[in-house]
């Protein structure tokens, strides 16, 4: 999800099933910070354990994304970055079924991950063998990391995944308008999203990052609105 940032001499640069992907130092920085938030000050172990997980559960929905793409004859590409990642393409625009699928492929190969865990856990668990506390911590991360993350790109707010399948829905219906139309519902499910974050949870990252969104799509659909004026005066 969001934008793509210009590649740095720090960037982490590898292919994985043929698609190049990079990671800049600010998705290091996200996942340290995610991890000392649910690792503890006093378990830097913990920390990395965490840190790990979270590129894991970013990778995964990004290859969600990108191996669809690839097998539809693309050529994909992926970022992570302070904001979690993006999965780009060479090809600007896809047909209804194909925006659909890929979009919706990020999300799924998140849920399959947490399955999978959920499995070797249970596995492991019933044949006795025993598992150290970091073991137990991983798999119990990634089950939760890659719920939430999955869950919450299902929101309707662009550009999280669910927001682009709502806007693949409202192109269908309605091309002219289906983009401004997306970027309404996404902008009063941001805001409202932020306050209940801000308000409720008190949760101040969330907030911001809601916040953003809000913001974001205020912007574009102040584009939208500027570009119908613009059309109606000429």
């Amino acid at each position: 999800m969001f934008g793509i940032p210009n590649p740095t001499r720090l960037d982490l640069n590898f292919q994985l099933f043929g698609i190049p992907i990079r990671v800049t130092p600010f998705f290091w920085l996200l996942a340290a910070i995610i991890g000392m938030r649910f690792g503890g000050e006093t378990a830097p172990e913990n920390t990395l354990i965490i840190a790990a997980c979270v590129f894991l559960s970013v990778l995964v929905h990004e290859l969600g994304h990108g191996l669809t793409a690839k097998f539809g004859g693309e050529q994909p590409w992926i970022v992570l970055h302070g904001f979690g990642g993006v999965c780009a393409s060479d090809r600007e625009q896809r047909g209804f079924g194909a925006r659909l699928l890929v979009t919706l492929m990020g999300p799924v190969a998140g849920f399959l991950l947490a399955i999978a865990t959920v499995v070797l856990w249970a596995i492991l668990n019933t044949s006795n063998v025993a598992l150290s506390p970091e073991v137990e911590l991983a798999f119990s991360m990634l089950l939760i990391l890659n719920i939430l993350y999955s869950v919450f790109n299902l929101i309707p707010i662009w550009p999280l995944d669910g927001g682009q399948l709502m806007m693949t829905m409202f192109d269908r219906v309605s091309p002219r308008h289906g983009a401004r139309r997306s970027h309404i519902v996404s902008f009063l499910a941001a805001g409202t999203g932020a306050a209940l974050a801000g308000i409720w949870a008190q949760n101040l990252i969330l907030t911001l990052l809601l916040g953003y969104l809000a913001f974001t799509n205020y912007v574009l659909l102040s584009h939208h609105h500027r570009m119908i004026m613009a059309e109606r005066e000429g």
